[in-house]
Parts: structure tokens; C-alpha cells; sequence
């Protein structure tokens, strides 16, 4: 069996019962070096880095071939792409507002159902990042809405947090009013906001010293 990583080949130490015990063993070595596995492909079959079906039996494996990138690229490009689907989040949750104030409550919680399960997306994406990067909310800092100063992005995320606490306890008394007046006055902003602290946590991976 060949092995090759980006083009290079190589050697394995020891044999394994199987290709799954094999793949763990690849990913230490690149993680050992920083590197993160982006693409796999056995023989002339490319698979998803997150398949979860079989595996082709390794004994009829004859080559491997994994592309690879340092993490902190990986990383900055997961910021960078959560960062670009927040805009349509903004839209999603002003349109909640305009359906709620018109009185199409059904329409308005169906909208944000999908908000928020695009957020999830995001925040999963995100943490993700920061765990591969090494950093954290408090690695830059952003300036939100009622302040002049930036301030380490951990304050943005728990603003966020706390607004979304808001929206809970609305819903579950249902004050409609003051869900309309978070959902077009305060969310927006702090997204803006929270747009701004992942660009930067993607420019804080290309320029980690900086």
C-alpha cells in the first residue's frame, strides 16, 4: 500500500487490522505537525473528512492519498465563511420583526426557527475554529454598538448570549412587543458586531503575532 500526503509519500511504521485504526493514526501525525487532513482518497474514490459509513477493507486499499493544511488556514477560512452568512441572519431576524408586527406570528416563529438553526451551524463552526487555532473570544477585540472603545470579543459573545436569553423569556410569555423591539433594534447590531470579531479572528490567523 502506498501512502501519500500531499504528493509525499509515506512510510508506515506498523501494520493495521484496519483502515479506520490507520486514519487515527495519519491525523496524529499531521496534527503533530500542525496540519489538519482536508481531503482523502482511496485509490480513485475521494471521501468526506467526516464520512461515517464503511470503509473499504483495507487489504483492498492499494493507495492513499490525504491533502492537508495548517490549521490556522483551515481555521481562518471556517471564521471567514461563518462570518459570511450572518448577513442573511440579520435579514431573517428583521423579517421576523416586520411578520410579527403585522400579526403573522406563524411565519415570523418559522423564520426564526431557521435562524436559529443556522446560528447553531455557526456557533459550532466556530467554536471548532477556535479549538484548531489556538485561540479564543478574547484573542481580538471589536467595537459594539454603545461603546467607543473596542472591547475583547468575549463581551460581544456574552452580549449576544444575554440577547438571546432575551428572546427565550419573551417567547415564553409570549410579550410579543418586547420581541419585536429586541428582534429590530438589539439583535441586528451585535451581529454586526459579531461579524466584525470573526473577520478578525480570521485575520488573527494569518497574522497570529499581530
Amino acid at each position: 500500500m502506498q501512502i501519500l500526503i500531499n504528493s509525499e509519500e509515506f512510510l508506515l511504521q506498523k501494520q493495521f487490522e484496519n483502515f479506520p485504526s490507520l486514519l487515527n493514526e495519519l491525523r496524529t501525525h499531521c496534527s503533530d505537525r500542525d496540519q489538519v487532513i482536508t481531503e482523502i482518497q482511496l485509490d480513485e474514490h475521494v471521501f468526506d473528512i467526516d464520512h461515517e459509513g464503511e470503509w473499504p477493507p483495507i487489504q483492498e486499499i492499494k493507495c492513499i492519498q490525504l491533502v492537508t493544511q495548517p490549521y490556522l488556514e483551515v481555521a481562518a477560512a471556517v471564521f471567514l465563511g461563518c462570518a459570511e452568512h450572518i448577513p442573511s441572519m440579520i435579514d431573517g431576524v428583521r423579517e421576523s420583526a416586520q411578520h410579527l408586527r403585522q400579526g403573522h406570528q406563524a411565519e415570523a416563529m418559522e423564520l426564526l426557527i431557521q435562524v436559529t438553526d443556522l446560528l447553531s451551524e455557526i456557533l459550532a463552526g466556530t467554536e471548532s475554529a477556535l479549538s484548531a487555532s489556538g485561540l479564543t473570544w478574547e484573542s481580538v477585540s471589536v467595537v459594539l454598538p454603545d461603546k467607543e472603545e473596542p472591547v475583547p470579543g468575549d463581551q460581544t459573545s456574552s452580549r449576544f448570549n444575554l440577547l438571546l436569553e432575551e428572546v427565550l423569556q419573551s417567547l415564553e410569555t409570549n410579550d410579543l412587543v418586547d420581541l419585536v423591539d429586541i428582534l429590530e433594534y438589539d439583535i441586528p447590531p451585535i451581529l454586526e458586531a459579531f461579524v466584525k470579531l470573526l473577520e478578525a479572528l480570521g485575520e488573527k490567523c494569518h497574522d497570529p503575532e499581530g
